[in-house]
């Protein structure tokens, strides 16, 4: 909704998010396309990984206490890339050396996103390609389903 200052804080904030949320589905879809394994190992060296476990965090604290200030869908879609992101280069991270310190200060987080992810593997020219999606509803656990 726009205003006579502009947008109004939730419109914003809904804006930011589905950026944040375009930027790691390209990442995403990069990785996924079964790229020599050289460059997740490389991108694990370059990268500062707690800040995005950090944001998945934020999401997750967001979506638990109902916020209000962007709508919990976009939530949900942003915090769930983050993990995605996490959990694909967590399989080129062989001695666990930058996923696992990123993310176990929000284990609750990693929890909350882990138990609504599914993921299949291909085998496609000797490479395992992961891709990674949201389990439906009634498939999570201590949903209709459990």
């Amino acid at each position: 909704a726009f205003c006579a200052g502009g947008y109004d804080e939730l419109a914003r904030n809904n804006l930011r998010s589905r950026l944040k949320t375009a930027v790691t589905t390209c990442v995403l879809q990069f990785l996924e396309g079964g790229v020599n394994p050289e460059i997740p190992r490389h991108m694990l060296n370059m990268l500062q990984w707690s800040s995005l476990a950090s944001n998945m965090d934020k999401c997750f604290k967001l979506i638990q206490s109902g916020s209000k200030l962007v709508d919990q869908e976009l939530l949900y879609e942003e915090g769930l890339n983050y993990f995605f992101t996490l959990k694909f280069l967590k399989n080129f991270d062989e001695n666990d050396q930058f996923i696992v310190p990123a993310w176990t200060p929000f284990m609750q987080a990693v929890h909350f996103f882990e138990t609504r992810c599914g993921y299949v593997e291909i085998m496609r020219s000797q490479r395992v390609e992961r891709v990674y999606f949201a389990l439906p509803v009634t498939c999570i656990p201590g949903g209709a389903l459990d």
